[in-house]
């Protein structure tokens, strides 16, 4: 069974994902809606839906409510999506019959119109990959995801395929791997920042790999924000560049490499981050 975990933070277009959810499953699935204190839960009918509720806090606690939801999951395989969020048709199916143990799949992302509820016109290509950006790691303040619609053009043919980095909004991952490879962790990262950069470097330390699935998708409705970092926000990256970039050294240097050239990284960028 696949086990959909959706967190929720007085979100307009739940019960549109959840719903999606559950018609587009062509097999077993249940859905885990994780309340964050500020949201009565609604009134789902489907016994598949369970719902849970964490005590309102200050902070997002994003990270907080996918853990509850992974130790209250029944299935084999775990999924955690955004609640503004529509699906392929058989995305369960997709996923599992292309899965390995070791492997976070992240299904190919469009972009969503979450009031027609369909894609969004636009002559961009779909987000298969991202990379992070050089200027914070250049300058020590962390790192950011970003899309990299070079790399989704040039390796459009191949339908399953690493990436560097994703955008933490739809991944994968069997409960077993998530539990082995100790994540979210919620000490230094706090309650929401830099979900996909943790997964992403947590699951390759431990011999495993990211790869986008271009079999299935899904559609993302974009919610602005402002990027003016907050103090929790300062000290997560600031935790995070540390851990990955100085602590992990070697690991940090293999990945990079092997994704290399990247836009915008010079050839020798080893030099101004490590001197």
């Amino acid at each position: 069974m696949l086990s959909v975990i959706v967190p929720t933070k007085a979100e307009e277009y739940l019960e549109k994902t959840v719903n999606d959810l559950l018609t587009k499953a062509a097999g077993d699935i249940e859905i885990l809606v994780g309340f964050d204190g500020e949201q009565a839960a609604p009134d789902f009918t489907d016994k598949r839906v369970r719902c849970y509720t964490l005590p309102l806090t200050d902070g997002n606690q994003m990270r907080h409510v996918v853990n509850r939801g992974v130790e209250l999951a029944q299935g084999a395989y775990l999924m955690k999506v955004d609640a503004h969020v529509m699906m392929d048709e058989g995305y369960d199916q997709v996923l599992i019959e292309n899965h390995a143990e070791n492997l976070v799949q992240i299904p190919r992302r469009y972009r969503l119109d979450p009031d027609r509820w369909c894609f969004q016109e636009t002559d961009r290509p779909p987000v298969d990959y991202e990379y992070l950006r050089w200027d914070p790691v250049r300058t020590g303040e962390g790192f950011h995801g970003h899309k990299w619609d070079e790399r989704s053009l040039a390796r459009v043919d191949i339908p399953i395929d690493p990436t560097l980095s994703f955008q933490g909004a739809c991944w994968f991952m069997s409960k077993d791997w998530f539990q082995q490879i100790g994540i979210l962790q919620t000490e230094g990262y706090g309650g929401f920042y830099l979900e996909p950069e943790e997964i992403a470097f947590q699951a390759r330390q431990h011999g495993g790999d990211v790869v986008v699935n271009k079999k299935t998708w899904y559609a993302h409705a974009h919610k602005p924000r402002h990027y003016q970092m907050n103090k929790q926000e300062r000290s997560a990256y600031g935790y995070a560049f540390n851990f990955w970039v100085h602590g992990r050294r070697r690991l940090f240097t293999e990945i990079i490499n092997r994704f290399m050239p990247i836009p915008r990284w010079p050839e020798d960028w080893e030099r101004y981050v490590y001197g």
